[in-house]
């Protein structure tokens, strides 16, 4: 499933940036995990991949997600910037 996964991403991201069209039906496939992950119980999707998020949105899942992509810019912001004294 892992391979099917990365050649999702790649050939839709790519495909989807270069023609500056929305995604392909390809997504279903990473919505279809997120269903089975809350299926089996899971309370969230981490978008482990930081490209993912180019795909899935939180638009597209009653799922929380937890993009990687987005974690790490905030703890850069938060790293770089002064603390505002509280």
């Amino acid at each position: 499933m892992a391979d099917a996964l990365l050649h999702v991403l790649g050939i839709d991201l790519e495909r989807s940036l270069l023609s500056k069209q929305s995604p392909g039906s390809q997504v279903i496939s990473y919505l279809g995990v997120i269903d089975r992950l809350a299926g089996r119980g899971a309370q969230a999707a981490v978008l482990g991949c930081t490209e993912i998020g180019l795909l899935v949105g939180q638009s597209d899942t009653p799922m929380p997600l937890i993009d990687s992509a987005l974690v790490h810019a905030l703890w850069a912001v938060d790293a770089v910037l002064p603390r505002v004294a509280r």
